[in-house]
C-alpha cells in the first residue's frame, strides 16, 4: 500500500499519466470528428486507446518498482538507520561529560585521560542494514565515535581545522563547548572492508581531509614504530596529531 501510495504520488508518474490521458481524448476526438464514423469504427478506436492506456501504465509501474529508491527492508528501519545518528550523538555525548567524565576535575589531562579509558565498550562488529537490493548502509557505535571526537574537540588530526555551529562561545567549559562543534570521524580500515568498530581504526577529521582520504589522496602509512599520513599528490609526508592509539588493521 505504500508503494502505491508513493506511486501515484511521484511526479514523473503523474506527468507519465496526464501524457496517457492526452493520448486517450486525442484518440476519441480523432474517432468522432471524421464523418460517417460507425459504431465498430469507434469501438475499435476506444478498445486500441485502452489497450495502449493499459500497456503504458504497466511499463511506467515496472520501471518505476524496479528502481532503487524501492527496498524490502521496512521502511521503518530505513528511517531510523539514517537519522538516528546526530540525536544518538548527542545523547552518548551528554553521557560523556556528565556520567562518565563527571563533576570531577576539569583539567585538560583529566579529561583526556577519562576519555582513553572508556572502553570500545562492544566487540567491534559493525552494524549494517540493507537498505535497497544494491546498496548496504553502515553504522558505528556513536558513543565511541563521540569519544574520538571529544578527545580531539573536534579539531583535524590533519589540518587542525574545527567546525563552530551557532551558539559557540570563546569562553565556554572544555566540556559545554562540544555540543556546539562539529566534525566527522573516519574509519581507517573502512567497515565494509572488514574494519573494526573501534577508537584505534578510527580519527577525527575535518570533512575536507576527510575527502581526501575517500579519494585516495591521503593514505596512513606506518614506518617501523611511527604512524603517518601520506600525501599520495603531492608526495609528502604528514604528522598527525595522535592522542590515541591507531592501529593499521
Amino acid at each position: 500500500m505504500r508503494r502505491f501510495s508513493a506511486l501515484i504520488a511521484d511526479p514523473k508518474v503523474i506527468s507519465h499519466m496526464e501524457s496517457i490521458g492526452i493520448l486517450v481524448w486525442t484518440v476519441h476526438i480523432r474517432a468522432f470528428s471524421k464523418d460517417g464514423q460507425s459504431r465498430i469504427s469507434l469501438l475499435i478506436s476506444t478498445s486500441c486507446a485502452v489497450i495502449l492506456t493499459t500497456a503504458l501504465f504497466f511499463y511506467y509501474l515496472l520501471d518505476y518498482l524496479d528502481k532503487d529508491d524501492f527496498s524490502t527492508t521496512d521502511d521503518a528501519l530505513i528511517t531510523e538507520t539514517k537519522n538516528h545518528q546526530p540525536e544518538e550523538s548527542l545523547k552518548d555525548q551528554t553521557w560523556i561529560r556528565n556520567t562518565w567524565i563527571g563533576r570531577g576535575s576539569n583539567s585538560e589531562k583529566d579529561i583526556n585521560v577519562r576519555l582513553l579509558e572508556l572502553p570500545d565498550i562492544h566487540d567491534g562488529s559493525v552494524g549494517k542494514v540493507s537498505v535497497t537490493k544494491n546498496r548496504t548502509e553502515y553504522y558505528s557505535n556513536t558513543t565511541v565515535k563521540e569519544t574520538i571526537k571529544n578527545l580531539y574537540d573536534f579539531h583535524c588530526q590533519i589540518c587542525g581545522d574545527v567546525i563552530l555551529k551557532t551558539g559557540w562561545k570563546p569562553d565556554m567549559k572544555r566540556t559545554d563547548s562540544w555540543r556546539y562543534l562539529s566534525a566527522d570521524v573516519h574509519h581507517i580500515l573502512p567497515l565494509p572492508d572488514g574494519g573494526p568498530d573501534f577508537k584505534s581504526n578510527m580519527m577525527c577529521l575535518c570533512p575536507t581531509c576527510h575527502r581526501k582520504f575517500h579519494s585516495g589522496e591521503y593514505r596512513m602509512r606506518q614506518k617501523n614504530d611511527v604512524i603517518f599520513v601520506r600525501d599520495e599528490l603531492l608526495g609528502k609526508n604528514l604528522n598527525p596529531n595522535l592522542l590515541h592509539e591507531i592501529i593499521l588493521y
